[in-house]
């Protein structure tokens, strides 16, 4: 008899690059670009400490989330 798929989720961390986006972490880590979504909201807080750190740092108004969270390592979970 085959054995029934788990229904569990995996997760990992994925420490974030210069050049990545949303669509290919998404891409390279789940397979989905479209899970994008999911991952960005699993890690909005860290999203909103590593954009707050950054304004702080380089004391700049405005920055792009995706340059702030250079060296951040996120939550991959789908």
């Amino acid at each position: 008899t085959a054995k029934r798929p788990t229904k569990s989720v995996k997760s990992h961390m994925y420490k974030w690059k210069k050049g990545d986006t949303w669509k290919k972490v998404a891409k390279k880590e789940t397979g989905k670009s479209e899970n994008y979504s999911k991952i960005k909201k699993a890690n909005k807080s860290k999203i909103n400490k590593a954009v707050k750190d950054y304004k702080k740092k380089h004391n700049v108004k405005s920055v792009k989330e995706t340059t702030a969270l250079i060296g951040v390592k996120i939550l991959i979970k789908v």
